[in-house]
């Protein structure tokens, strides 16, 4: 039922989910990933099984009651694996599904539980599964609710001095933001932070006296190896003394097509343009639809979703979206994940004001929103 990070059957997505099996095979090779121990994920049968019989009756919020008030069969076992690992814990999921960015933000994390709370955090995990988010995204792709097992990966919880994402860019270069302290406020959309970028040689002045040039030449390296090795060209990472890579994930490219070149410039060259940051490939075009509250209405099929924010609630509105443009938010967020998993362009950092009756053009390799009126002007 528990499996050690440095077990070998520690690489089984199937056994420890495709989270866990990613950073066991890059602690196995050497790269600096956290100790940590797996729930496996056949100890979430009964608790998935125990949520989808009560979730026709009780909906998503009763599944999630049953499922986290259910007491686990190895508890005791879970909690002294706890005290062995460290006074303070991460608990995180490890679905199989989370192979894909599409899940990104889909499921629970706890940060800073007690060796004694573990039990409450796992099952808090499985619960997460009958989310309403999780269980769109389930009903989206076709998936019965409390059929996939999910694991749960528990590591030490660390106080991170500097933490962010880096990536490799579609020309080889490295991009890199960090945020003082956790990296989850750009992961959850909440925070920009400063930015390095590395061609030749490493620029964005901020960035390198957060980050450290030594630290940030380790962390191009690290992503180096984990390209070179497993084909992931993206990792989370924080820094606490040391550099500690958090996940590692594959990220999405596209090139753009010859139709999409040429309606694209059609309007811009006829609308409203405006600059932001690229951050999930493609070029989508459409009706505006603005996301707003906390109920939203899912958008017609082929519209461009628009929000101020960056939440990872918005994955489940864009399945279906030309594109997607937010006004604030970082390229490391969740949702941009799922855009990039999703083939949905994307662009942040674009404030289109309150008028949703337009046509919207979204340039995701660039940055460039362009905007028409919907209806002609007389």
């Amino acid at each position: 039922m528990i499996t050690s990070l440095d077990e070998p059957s520690a690489v089984d997505p199937e056994r420890v989910g495709a989270k866990a099996a990613t950073l066991a095979a890059a602690r196995h090779d050497g790269l600096p990933v956290l100790p940590g121990f797996v729930v496996e994920s056949s100890a979430s049968r009964h608790h998935l099984q125990l949520g989808a019989s009560v979730l026709p009756v009780r909906g998503s919020g009763g599944a999630r009651l049953a499922v986290s008030s259910e007491p686990l069969d190895a508890a005791d076992r879970i909690v002294e694996a706890g005290r062995e690992l460290s006074a303070t814990l991460a608990v995180r999921s490890s679905s199989p599904l989370e192979s894909s960015g599409y899940w990104a933000g889909a499921f629970t994390s706890y940060i800073g539980i007690t060796p004694e709370e573990l039990p409450k955090a796992v099952a808090g995990c499985w619960a997460s599964a009958f989310s309403v988010d999780a269980l769109a995204r389930q009903t989206h792709i076709g998936i019965e609710p409390g059929t996939v097992p999910m694991a749960v990966l528990v590591q030490p919880a660390i106080d991170f001095e500097v933490g962010g994402v880096a990536e490799v860019s579609a020309d080889g270069s490295l991009r890199v933001e960090a945020l003082a302290g956790s990296p989850a406020g750009l992961l959850q959309g909440w925070d920009r932070g400063v930015v390095a970028t590395k061609g030749e040689r490493w620029e964005g002045v901020e960035a390198i006296a957060l980050i450290g040039a030594e630290t940030l030449n380790e962390l191009g390296k690290m992503l180096e190896i984990a390209c070179a090795r497993y084909g992931y060209d993206r990792c989370e990472w924080g820094v606490a003394s040391s550099l500690w890579i958090l996940q590692l994930q594959k990220m999405e490219k596209r090139e753009p097509s010859a139709w999409e070149s040429t309606q694209l410039a059609a309007i811009v060259a006829q609308g409203d343009r405006h600059q932001g940051m690229p951050v999930a490939a493609g070029i989508g075009i459409g009706p505006r639809h603005h996301v707003d509250g906390a109920d939203p209405q899912a958008p017609p099929v082929g519209a461009v979703v628009t929000a101020s924010s960056a939440p990872p609630s918005l994955s489940q509105l864009i399945w279906a979206a030309a594109g997607l443009v937010t006004d604030r938010g970082s390229p490391a967020a969740h949702v941009f994940e799922a855009a990039r998993s999703l083939g949905v362009p994307a662009v942040c950092g674009v404030d289109l004001g309150p008028d949703a009756d337009q046509i919207v053009a979204v340039d995701g390799y660039s940055g460039v929103v362009a905007t028409l009126p919907a209806q002609p002007i007389p």
